[in-house]
């Protein structure tokens, strides 16, 4: 029996190690992370001009992640979801996002909001 060759192709996630840490930084830039700060409430990023520069990154994620079946690709233009893209790609990126509700006071008033924490796994 002939053995089958398989490709060696590399996957993203090994090829573009660098490229990734960049995009990751470039998003922690966006959203107001750091080392001292892992974590975010949705409410306080969720606005056009967020929306706008992740979009921007779009075609950088495009290349550096294999990220054909995510929600944010297959659904038609109104849909789309800048907050779930990328989670997305933090999730790709090997990171554990946890969701916690708070309720907080602004403006006066008591709401509850979802915060989002950030936390790189150990391999």
């Amino acid at each position: 029996m002939e053995e089958v060759k398989k490709r060696n192709r590399l996957e993203k996630s090994k090829k573009y190690v660098k490229e990734r840490e960049i995009l990751i930084g470039k998003l922690d830039e966006i959203i107001g992370l750091d080392e001292n700060n892992n974590r975010v409430i949705i409410a306080d990023i969720d606005s056009e001009e967020l929306r706008n520069k992740i979009r921007e990154l779009v075609p950088e994620i495009r290349k550096y992640h294999r990220c054909s079946t995510w929600h944010y690709f297959k659904v038609e233009e109104e849909e789309k979801d800048e907050i779930g893209l990328m989670k997305s790609v933090y999730k790709n990126s090997g990171y554990e996002i946890t969701n916690k509700r708070r309720v907080l006071e602004r403006k006066g008033e008591k709401k509850q909001m979802i915060e989002l924490h950030f936390n790189k796994k150990l391999n």
